[in-house]
Formats: C-alpha cells, sequence, structure tokens
C-alpha cells in the first residue's frame, strides 16, 4: 500500500496544544494539513492552570483543514470538569457539525474525564439534537 493511499483511507487528526503551531507558522501547518486531508482537531479548553500549555481558553483555531470536523471539547470550568449545556451545544456546537456550511462528517468528543457524568450528559443532548435520542450515553455511535 502506498503511502498516499493509506492516507487517504484512514482519518488522520493532529491535535496541537501549543501556540506555536497557531502563531507565526499557522498557514504553514494549515497548507500542510490540507495538503495531505489531515484534520486540524478544533479543541475548546479551558488553561487558567496551562494544563494544556500555553494556549489561551477557547478554540485556538478552527481552520477546516479537511472534509470532517473533530472537535475535542474539554470542558468549560478547567481540565476535564464543566458541562456545555444546551445552549451552548444548541447554539455553537451544533451548527459547526450540521447544516449549510458544515463539514460532510463529523466527529464530536466530550472529554470531561474527571466528571464521566458532565461527558455523558452533554453527548446525549447532543444526540437529541442531531434526531438520535435512542443513543446510549456514554457509548461510542457513529451519526
Amino acid at each position: 500500500m502506498s503511502t498516499s493511499t493509506c492516507c487517504t483511507q484512514v482519518l488522520h487528526v493532529f491535535e496541537f496544544r501549543h501556540s506555536s503551531w497557531y502563531g507565526q507558522y499557522r498557514e504553514d501547518v494549515i497548507s500542510l494539513l490540507r495538503r495531505w486531508g489531515f484534520c486540524m482537531a478544533w479543541i475548546n479548553i479551558k488553561n487558567s492552570d496551562g494544563w494544556c500549555g500555553d494556549l489561551e481558553d477557547g478554540w485556538p483555531s478552527m481552520a477546516r483543514t479537511c472534509n470532517t470536523a473533530y472537535l475535542r471539547l474539554f470542558g468549560t470550568k478547567q481540565k476535564a470538569i464543566g458541562r456545555y449545556g444546551e445552549e451552548v451545544l444548541r447554539d455553537t456546537i451544533l451548527p459547526m457539525v450540521q447544516g449549510p456550511g458544515a463539514p460532510k462528517d463529523s466527529i464530536v468528543i466530550f472529554a470531561q474525564a474527571d466528571v464521566p457524568n458532565h461527558a455523558k450528559a452533554d453527548a446525549s443532548f447532543m444526540a437529541e439534537l442531531l434526531g438520535r435520542g435512542d443513543s446510549q450515553p456514554g457509548r461510542s455511535t457513529k451519526w
């Protein structure tokens, strides 16, 4: 199997946790990812204690580099803690993954590992928003 075949059959996601990836070389990084069809993870962080390098709170980048959106939501209070809640999921996250301008495929990961019930509640509501109310919280589902 050639490198080009391998790279197109598997989704490759890069999650950067330092501002240098988003700084002066940002356009070079984005161009490289787009050229190969690699996905830049859209991460949402609360980084007051520096667990995620020198990144500021929020979304470091939402550059689209492939036909898939890969969102990793780490929580609203600190690393891996804090629900996003219905309003944020409906008004902010849902339009990123569904509707006009949304990518072909989307993966949304709720990464509030320190309080799993936060992740489960957010994932359950997201499933309802996507019309998948029959999903089982805590279980991976391809939507």
